[in-house]
């Protein structure tokens, strides 16, 4: 369910969004210790426009993240998170560490 969540919020629209938030709530619910799964609802929750409530699970997340590969996707996340919170500089932080 997380994967396919994943792949929904990436792909876009509001089906595969109402669907992305439904299996990420899921998922989360049966394995909220795993860091892919947080990012994914992070991301999700990003798209709903929950910015407030996605940006300590992107955090999280990225802290928590084993391959170097989804610190880089989390940091990406938050990097959006902050420019549509207005923080340009926060954001282009994230930008600077995902590309590190």
């Amino acid at each position: 369910m997380n994967n396919i969540a994943y792949v929904d919020v990436l792909l876009g629209g509001s089906e595969l969004l109402a669907e992305a938030d439904r299996y990420s709530q899921e998922a989360l619910a049966n394995l909220s210790w795993d860091p892919a799964v947080k990012g994914t609802r992070g991301a999700v929750l990003l798209e709903l426009e929950r910015v407030e409530e996605a940006i300590p699970l992107l955090r999280e997340s990225m802290e928590q993240a084993v391959h170097v590969s989804g610190k880089a996707q989390n940091a990406c996340w938050i990097s959006m998170a902050e420019t549509r919170r207005g923080r340009p500089a926060e954001s282009r932080k994230y930008l600077d560490e995902a590309r590190r």
